[in-house]
C-alpha cells in the first residue's frame, strides 16, 4: 500500500486500540481503531468454545464493507491485527482461523493487511496484544 498518513486499525479493543492511538498520533497519522468483534455479529461464535471456529456462521454486519470500502478510497490505510490464543491452547486450528477470516474478508471487502497472534496469554510474546508487535510489523511491510 505504501507510507500513508492515515490508519485504520481492526481488531483493536481498547488497551491495544489506546496504545495504537498514541503511537500513530506520535507519528503524525490520522488513526481509527476498530474491533473486529464490533464488525461482525456474535453468530460468528463457536458457543461450546467461545472462538471462531466455523465459516458458515461468519456475519458482517451491513454498512460495514461499505464503511471499509469508503475508508479505503480516502486513503486510510485499514489493517486486522488479532489475537487467536485458542490456537495455541489448542482449541481451533491455523486452518480454521484463516477459513473463518477468509469468510469475513469475502463479506467485509479488501484489507490492507491481517496479522494476528497464535499465542496464548501465558507465552511470552511481543507481538500478543497489547504489545506492539503486529503494529511494527505491518509499519514495516507498509
Amino acid at each position: 500500500m505504501g507510507t500513508s498518513e492515515v490508519a485504520v486499525i481492526v481488531g483493536a479493543g481498547p488497551g491495544l486500540g489506546n496504545a495504537l492511538v498514541r503511537r500513530c498520533a506520535e507519528a503524525g497519522m490520522r488513526v481509527a481503531a476498530v474491533s473486529r468483534r464490533g464488525l461482525a455479529g456474535e453468530a460468528h461464535r463457536d458457543l461450546v468454545r467461545g472462538y471462531c471456529c466455523d465459516a458458515t456462521m461468519v456475519r458482517v454486519y451491513s454498512g460495514v464493507p461499505e464503511a471499509l470500502r469508503r475508508l479505503r478510497e480516502a486513503g486510510w490505510g485499514v489493517f486486522i491485527m488479532t489475537n487467536q490464543s485458542g490456537i495455541g491452547r489448542g482449541l481451533i486450528t491455523h486452518e480454521q482461523y484463516r477459513a473463518v477470516h477468509s469468510e469475513f474478508l469475502r463479506q467485509a471487502g479488501t484489507v490492507d493487511g491481517t496479522y494476528y497472534c497464535p499465542d496464548g496469554p501465558e507465552v511470552p510474546s511481543t507481538r500478543r496484544k497489547p504489545e506492539p508487535g503486529m503494529v511494527l510489523e505491518a509499519a514495516r511491510s507498509g
